[in-house]
Order: structure tokens, then C-alpha cells, then sequence
């Protein structure tokens, strides 16, 4: 199914949404029919019009409802965005430890020299 992007400003679970051609295009039956038909014949509505009502309620909860797929599909870019994120933030992370590391390191250095001079002046 293709995705219309909106606003990448917005919400992330915002950003995607169905098309009205992808909504029509859907394949897969929303219910049962034929066991809601079987269902209808046997509370005693006719098998032509059980067949047309299953079939109608199909078609119209089609265009209203989401199924697992669907949103799989639709979250397929939500979790590439995360997965990029999760890999920019854990490069941040090394970055921040080096650099933290090599600022102690050089307090260490200071505060030892501060340490020497204090002790030799005590003396």
C-alpha cells in the first residue's frame, strides 16, 4: 500500500495515512462473509439477500476499518525512524563518554597539580 506523507511536522503516528485507492484496493475480506451469510440464512433471512447484506457490510466496514496489516504496514516508517534515532542517540552517548572521559582526566591532572603545589606550600 502506498502512503500519502503529510506534514512531517505533526505527530509521527500522524504522518502516514491511507489513501481512499488503498482503502478500496483491499483484498482481504474485513469479516467472514460467507460464515455471516450462513449465519443470517439460518435466523431465517433468504440466501440472496443474506449473501448481498454480508457482502455490503464488507464493503463498507472495508473502508472504515484497519486491519493488522494495515497498521504494521503503517508503522513500518515509525519504527525505521526509531531504529535511526535509537543509533543517533547511541553514537551521541559515545561521543558524550569520550569526551567526559578526557574532561576528567584532565581535572585529575589539575587537581593533582593543585594537590602538589598545596603541599609543597604546607611545607
Amino acid at each position: 500500500m502506498a502512503y500519502r506523507q503529510h506534514d512531517l511536522a505533526m505527530e509521527p503516528f500522524l504522518a502516514y495515512t491511507l489513501t481512499i485507492a488503498d482503502v478500496q484496493m483491499r483484498s482481504v475480506p474485513v469479516i467472514d462473509t460467507s460464515r455471516y451469510a450462513a449465519e443470517l440464512r439460518e435466523s431465517g433471512v433468504e440466501p440472496r439477500q443474506a449473501d448481498g447484506m454480508a457482502r455490503a457490510l464488507n464493503d463498507e466496514l472495508a473502508g472504515r476499518v484497519l486491519t493488522k496489516a494495515d497498521l504494521d504496514e503503517r508503522l513500518l516508517p515509525i519504527q525505521h525512524e526509531l531504529t535511526e534515532l535509537g543509533t543517533r542517540l547511541d553514537a551521541m552517548d559515545v561521543k558524550f563518554e569520550t569526551k567526559f572521559d578526557a574532561l576528567d582526566g584532565k581535572f585529575e591532572t589539575k587537581f593533582d597539580a593543585l594537590d602538589k603545589k598545596g603541599e609543597t606550600r604546607a611545607r
